[in-house]
């Protein structure tokens, strides 16, 4: 996309920017992307928070797999491109799906539109935002906004203006690589070089700039730092939760000699939306699955067919047209899709639906005082329970083993199990050392136990914080009606804590069976 003034390629197969230049000159030395990570700061690495909610959206680790692209002239002097991404963890689990919409002036705007739809595998982000791999001849920043490294909860001394200064001095060197200089409630930015400058701002909202290198982080949202050290955690309303996020982008090559970084506020941009259809949302009317449970589809597109299927297969215009609600009553992975003439369609919204066979719980010894209510039911009662709230959901053992035996309503084939233990030294509560699982069809003769992959020291001080560990025990065996989970308790509470030597607790809240889905 180009005239005498600009030039952009976008590369089709990787979704990205290739380069974007201006009389010639290179602007950018790499791809925009998207973040949702950043480096542990001090307070992150002492109330975890850092390691607990986001260490999954490492970018080292993090898939990003390209659904589908298209580009189309708007008019005599605007070109739009459409991309489709989904990013992923290593083992395939849905972290994120993004529709990107970008758009070219003539004169040389680019408007990057993100819309961010977050799954259930996300509870909170430290930041969502846009990363710019700047041209290394940049050596200078301008900005509209707070004047020192502020952030979401660390505002009071910074004074709203305009700033210069060079890029080198936007970060400290700290010893141990951490994120900083981030300035909050930045209005527009621009880097300069002699000659060239290149202005970026997000047209409907403050945002957060920092630097690493020449590294540029254009930040949406930011999560709070914390001060842990003071014993001050971080606030619920300061971490970045909630399933959609959508941000507009505008950059614009220019000459300094012929435009101020302000002008370009002056102006109204158009605002391009991507030619694909909102994905559907998927509900269901009963929190626990152990009865026919009610579906229902719903789309922001009045005139979409939705299609769905209910065997893992992506939905077709061939698929089922949905017209009203329907009912399952086994195990089932739900995959609804959106369609409309001159739209692209949708995303495939996917829903794994397991039913829950259980009907009683066996204890080889009873829970212990005051986590013991309930104890009959709470482990399949769908009632996750809350690490920053002990005192519902959880059932705790005090210096001893939990060891139950469920019993199903029917035979199986079961194909993994899951749980989640509460992992709070303040509270006394340690994650198992160790996890086993048998299971049977007669409820005599078990199968060997299987142990769980666990990579976590429950005794370690380096787990010195709350959270929550999930343990997972692959099973892949048929005919099961009984399950067996045993949760090894450490022996006594390591020496690094202040109740050393005494009774630890296991606290569990849910036992998920998973069944293998035909």
């Amino acid at each position: 996309i180009y005239n005498e003034n600009i030039g952009l390629q976008y590369n089709m197969q990787t979704a990205g920017i290739d380069s974007y230049s201006h009389k010639g000159n290179r602007l950018l030395q790499g791809a925009p992307h998207l973040s949702f990570w950043r480096e542990a700061t001090d307070n992150d690495l002492v109330d975890r928070n850092g390691s607990r909610l986001w260490q999954h959206l490492n970018p080292a680790t993090l898939r990003r797999n390209v659904i589908a692209t298209n580009y189309r002239k708007l008019d005599a002097s605007t070109v739009a491109v459409d991309a489709m991404i989904r990013y992923t963890d290593p083992q395939g689990a849905l972290l994120f799906d993004v529709k990107q919409s970008l758009a070219v002036t003539s004169a040389g705007d680019v408007l990057l539109d993100n819309e961010i739809v977050a799954s259930g595998n996300i509870q909170a982000m430290p930041r969502v935002g846009l990363i710019m791999p700047l041209s290394d001849a940049f050596d200078t920043v301008q900005w509209m906004g707070l004047d020192k490294e502020t952030y979401r909860d660390r505002r009071q001394s910074g004074k709203m203006g305009t700033y210069m200064q060079a890029i080198t001095d936007m970060t400290f060197p700290y010893e141990r690589n951490q994120e900083a200089g981030n300035r909050a409630d930045v209005r527009w930015m621009a880097v300069t070089r002699p000659g060239e400058g290149l202005f970026v701002d997000m047209l409907d909202t403050l945002f957060n700039i920092s630097f690493n290198g020449h590294l540029l982080h254009v930040d949406y949202r930011q999560g709070a730092i914390g001060s842990a050290l003071a014993g001050i955690p971080i606030a619920e309303e300061d971490l970045i939760t909630g399933k959609t996020h959508r941000f507009r982008v505008h950059m614009r090559a220019y000459d300094p000699v012929d435009y101020a970084p302000q002008d370009f506020r002056r102006v109204l941009y158009p605002e391009v939306k991507s030619t694909v259809l909102p994905m559907p949302v998927i509900s269901k009317n009963r929190e626990r699955f152990d009865a026919p449970m009610l579906i229902t589809l719903n789309t922001e597109t009045p005139k979409a067919e939705l299609h769905y299927t209910l065997d893992g297969t992506t939905p077709t215009l061939s698929s089922p047209l949905y017209t009203k609600p329907f009912t399952i009553d086994a195990s089932t992975v739900v995959m609804a899709r959106a369609f409309l003439k001159g739209s692209t369609p949708s995303f495939t919204a996917m829903q794994k639906y397991v039913f829950d066979y259980i009907v009683s719980a066996t204890f080889a010894g009873n829970a212990s005082t005051p986590y013991n209510f309930n104890q009959e039911t709470i482990l399949f009662n769908a009632e996750k329970g809350d690490v920053n709230d002990l005192s519902h959901g959880w059932l705790g053992f005090s210096g001893k083993d939990m060891d139950v035996t469920l019993t199903l309503s029917k035979a199986i084939n079961l194909q993994d199990v899951e749980m989640n233990f509460a992992h709070v030294p303040n509270a006394w509560a340690f994650a198992p050392v160790q996890v086993l699982v048998s299971v049977s069809s007669d409820g005599q003769n078990f199968t060997a136990p299987v142990a769980a992959k666990i990579k976590y020291d429950p005794s370690s001080e380096d787990m010195n914080g709350t959270q929550r560990v999930s343990v997972r025990v692959e099973m892949q065996q048929s005919d099961v009606r009984y399950v067996r989970v045993v949760a090894r308790a450490l022996d006594k509470i390591p020496s690094w804590h202040k109740a050393k030597g005494l009774k630890p607790w296991v606290l569990i809240d849910e036992i998920t069976l998973n069944e293998t889905i035909k």
